[in-house]
């Protein structure tokens, strides 16, 4: 699983978040052909962008009003972990977690489940 900060959701920001997860999977000589996503209007936009790498990456996207199971199960797992760890601070602590710092939960989640 990879996680990346995106300040909007816009198809310039999406492509470059593309580029950066595709260049970490590079680094392992993993090549990717194909990628699953929900059926959202920005990513079908960035489809003819990822038709220019080499090999050509194919866009698939779940059909309208459904969701990409394997990723939405992804998602429900790193969302349990967030909340586990929101959920002691604030019981111990009585703290409420700036934006920032759920950020770097979110990271550290993602990290933890790649481990």
């Amino acid at each position: 699983i990879h996680v990346c900060l995106m300040n909007s959701r816009n198809q310039a920001s999406l492509e470059r978040a593309w580029m950066n997860h595709i260049a970490r999977h590079g680094q392992g000589n993993i090549t990717i052909t194909s990628i699953s996503t929900d059926n959202e209007p920005v990513i079908g936009a960035t489809s003819d962008y990822l038709a220019t790498f080499k090999p050509s990456i194919r866009l698939v996207q779940a059909p309208s009003e459904s969701h990409e199971p394997f990723v939405e199960r992804r998602i429900r797992v790193i969302k349990e972990r967030m909340r586990s760890v929101i959920t002691d601070a604030d019981y111990k602590w009585n703290y409420k977690m700036p934006n920032r710092l759920i950020i770097k939960l979110t990271l550290w989640a993602v990290q933890a489940i790649n481990c």
